[in-house]
């Protein structure tokens, strides 16, 4: 991944005469802290936050590699199958809260992201989101809104948002271009 670390380290690139620049870091709204497991043997610490959903960069956004994902090697499978885009689809259409809030496991539950927004964990989920809002899909906002307390945050924070997604964040650092090694 010699390529993805120059990018990374300049913080943006040029392929066939678009510029595309990778998100600065994001504060966000933090919430309440928790840890993620993504094996019996790593467990991670997490900061629950709120972002808008343009904010999101997943690696893949309906079967296309995303050109704003400066850390592709946190989702090594490519997801331009029909099942990873059915799976996008179905978050958009009808987005289970259940599968996007609170959980332990990291293949599960909110989406997991770095300090930038850039998906680590979670990517048919984020692009599905990002999908649903698009549509006019206020469904995900509602249940947030009415889960919102759980996660540290008020109902006016998630009101105030235009398109709220709950997200997981990590503290990576891109020496490792975002892999997560444990504590």
């Amino acid at each position: 991944f010699p390529v993805t670390i120059k990018r990374r380290a300049e913080g943006q690139y040029t392929k066939d005469g678009i510029v595309y620049k990778r998100n600065e870091k994001s504060e966000g709204l933090k919430g309440k802290q928790g840890e993620v497991r993504f094996t019996n043997q790593i467990a991670t610490p997490f900061t629950n936050k709120l972002v808008e959903a343009d904010e999101l960069q997943p690696s893949h956004i309906n079967g296309v590699r995303n050109p704003n994902h400066f850390i592709p090697e946190t989702q090594p499978k490519s997801r331009t199958d029909q099942a990873s885009i059915q799976a996008e689809d179905s978050f958009a259409e009808s987005p289970r809260f259940n599968e996007l809030g609170e959980n332990t496991n990291a293949y599960s539950g909110a989406p997991i992201v770095n300090e930038r927004n850039e998906v680590i964990q979670g990517n048919n989920r984020s692009a599905g989101l990002k999908k649903g809002y698009r549509k006019g899909n206020e469904q995900y906002k509602n249940d947030l809104l009415n889960n919102a307390e759980q996660f540290g945050f008020t109902k006016e924070q998630v009101s105030g948002m235009k398109n709220p997604v709950l997200v997981r964040e990590l503290k990576v650092t891109d020496k490792l271009g975002g892999i997560v090694t444990g504590k």
